[in-house]
């Protein structure tokens, strides 16, 4: 898809490494839960432990995701790919001289169509 707004962006490389977070999170509360079943049966895994590494992956994860977020809408901004991207005047008034010198050269070559001849 050449409109998805990550490619347009260019945050496919960001996207990527979020990608490759959630797999590691999900590897991580793999390894959770085998502690969990070894906790339940009867072994000994400190509780604290478990606690504070779950607690450090989720807000890692969290701003991650809140970094590729502002990364992306920052791009979108500046390129001009959202609704409250700031208006580029200047590349306005460029390409509607551009049309109208367009319009005027084929005016003087008589190119125009629909031209009524007074």
């Amino acid at each position: 898809m050449t409109n998805d707004p990550s490619r347009l962006a260019g945050t496919i490389g960001a996207r990527w490494l979020l990608e490759q977070s959630e797999t590691a999170l999900q590897d991580v509360l793999a390894a959770f839960e085998v502690m969990a079943n070894r906790l339940r049966d009867g072994e000994d895994v400190a509780h604290g432990d478990i606690s504070k590494a779950r607690i450090a992956l989720a807000a890692t994860r969290a701003a991650l995701i809140n970094e590729v977020n502002k990364h992306e809408r920052q791009v979108l901004l500046s390129e001009g790919l959202v609704a409250e991207a700031p208006i580029d005047f200047d590349a306005m008034r460029f390409e509607i001289g551009r049309h109208l010198d367009r319009l005027r050269a084929a005016d003087v070559a008589g190119d125009v169509s629909g031209r009524v001849d007074e």
